[in-house]
């Protein structure tokens, strides 16, 4: 699995949800991808559907 290399940018979380239902990447490619773990993508889309932003 992919070793989190420290907190994602704001850019890297809108990135993470472009990827994940713009372009239907799976989760564990796009954490391949931006360097962070699926659980961390787990938090993000979920944060996103609730609220509308990455940011809690």
């Amino acid at each position: 699995f992919p070793v989190m290399s420290g907190h994602l940018s704001v850019g890297e979380r809108w990135r993470t949800i472009l990827l994940y239902h713009d372009e239907d990447i799976s989760p564990y490619a796009i954490a391949v991808n931006i360097d962070c773990t699926v659980k961390t993508l787990h938090n993000i889309v979920p944060l996103y559907h609730a609220t509308g932003d990455v940011l809690e």
